[in-house]
């Protein structure tokens, strides 16, 4: 999804823990990063942005 955002996009994983992803206009991975609770990721510039929140349940995992 693409959301206008203004200067920080604002996340609530539920108490999990999260990956997020965060693309600008050009497709440029602008930030990733394991997140937990709530906050925000502060961006350079108003805009339209994709992100993507992936939470860890659903994360791949290897085995040793």
């Amino acid at each position: 999804m693409s959301y206008p955002l203004d200067r920080a996009l604002v996340y609530n994983t539920l108490g999990g823990t999260a990956t997020s992803d965060i693309y600008n206009a050009t497709g440029m991975l602008i930030h990733h990063d394991d997140m937990t609770g709530k906050g925000n990721v502060p961006l350079s510039h108003p805009g339209i942005y994709v992100a993507s929140l992936a939470l860890a349940l659903l994360a791949p995992t290897t085995h040793s």
